[in-house]
C-alpha cells in the first residue's frame, strides 16, 4: 500500500513484513531506495492514508484498530474498537470533512463477528459513534439462515454522508446447476447520514384528480424498499405508482420505507 508524499520521487508504503506492518519511507532516486522503515505492534495493517491535518499518517488494520504517526513515521497514539471477538478489523479509512476519520471493515456482536462495522472518530482517534452487528441475516434465503458480510470501502457524499460499499456471502439454499462453488457473493452499498444513522425515512409528494392517484415524488430517505398502502387494502411496491381508486371515498394514503437497518 502506497501513498504519495511531496514529489513524484518520494514514497511512503505500508507494507506487512513477517506478520508486522511497516512504514517504508521511499526515496526513489535513492540506492536502495528504502531509507528508513518504522514497525509497529500491531498484527496487521491493510489501509494508509495522511493524517486530516497533514501531520503524519493513519493506518487501519487488525482489531479494528487505528494507529496514527507523525510524518517520520513514530507511532504517535493506537485505538483499538474490538469488543475482542476473533477476527474484528478495518479494510479502509478516509479522513472526513470535519477532521476526523471514519473506518470500515467486519465486527460483531456477541458470538457473531462478520457483520458490517463502521467507526467514526475525531481527529485524535476518540469514538464518536459507531455500526455494529449490521448485516443480513435472515434476509436473504441460504442454507444456514446465517450471512457474511464485509464492508471494504468508504467515501463521503455531497450531503455530509458516507457511502459505504462491500459484499456479502452466503451457502445456497439450493446449488444452482451451473453455480462453480456452493456459495454466492453479492456486492451490497449502504448509504448513512453524518451521524450514523441509516435508518430509512419516509416521505412523498403527491396529487389526485377524480379516481387518479398519481405519487409526484418519493422523497425518503435511505431506502431500498417501499410499501404503499391505499387505504382500501390495495399495496405497492413500487417506488412512485399511479393507482386508480375504483369508487369514491376518503382514504388515508400510507407509505412504508425500509433498508437493511
Amino acid at each position: 500500500i502506497v501513498t504519495k508524499i511531496g514529489d513524484t520521487n518520494h514514497l511512503m508504503a505500508l507494507a506487512n513484513c513477517n506478520s508486522k506492518p511497516c512504514l517504508m519511507d521511499v526515496n526513489l532516486t535513492a540506492f536502495p531506495p528504502v531509507t528508513t522503515k518504522t514497525c509497529y505492534t500491531v498484527e496487521r495493517l491493510v489501509s494508509l492514508i495522511h493524517a486530516s491535518d497533514q501531520s503524519g499518517y493513519v493506518m487501519a488494520g487488525s482489531g479494528a484498530c487505528l494507529l496514527k504517526t507523525n510524518l517520520a513515521g513514530n507511532q504517535q497514539w493506537l485505538k483499538f474498537f474490538t469488543d475482542g471477538l476473533f477476527h474484528e478489523f478495518f479494510t479502509e479509512v478516509i479522513a472526513t470533512a470535519d477532521g476526523g476519520y471514519i473506518a470500515v471493515g467486519q465486527g460483531g456482536q456477541g458470538a457473531a463477528n462478520d457483520n458490517i462495522f463502521v467507526v467514526k472518530t475525531d481527529i485524535n482517534g476518540n469514538l464518536q459513534w459507531k455500526i455494529k452487528g449490521l448485516g443480513f441475516d435472515g434476509l436473504i434465503p441460504n442454507s444456514e439462515n446465517y450471512t457474511y458480510e464485509m464492508a471494504t470501502a468508504v467515501i463521503q457524499t455531497s450531503d455530509g454522508g458516507y457511502l459505504i460499499g462491500g459484499y456479502v456471502e452466503a451457502n445456497y439454499l439450493v446449488v444452482p446447476p451451473d453455480a462453480p462453488t456452493y456459495y454466492y457473493s453479492y456486492p451490497f452499498f449502504l448509504k448513512i447520514d453524518s451521524t450514523g444513522n441509516c435508518r430509512p425515512s419516509a416521505g412523498f409528494t403527491h396529487s389526485a384528480a377524480d379516481y387518479n392517484l398519481t405519487i409526484t415524488a418519493n422523497t425518503s430517505f435511505g431506502a431500498d424498499s417501499y410499501l404503499w398502502q391505499f387505504g382500501n387494502g390495495d399495496t405497492s411496491n413500487m417506488a412512485t405508482p399511479a393507482y386508480t381508486y375504483p369508487q369514491p371515498g376518503s382514504y388515508n394514503l400510507c407509505l412504508i420505507a425500509r433498508n437493511l437497518c
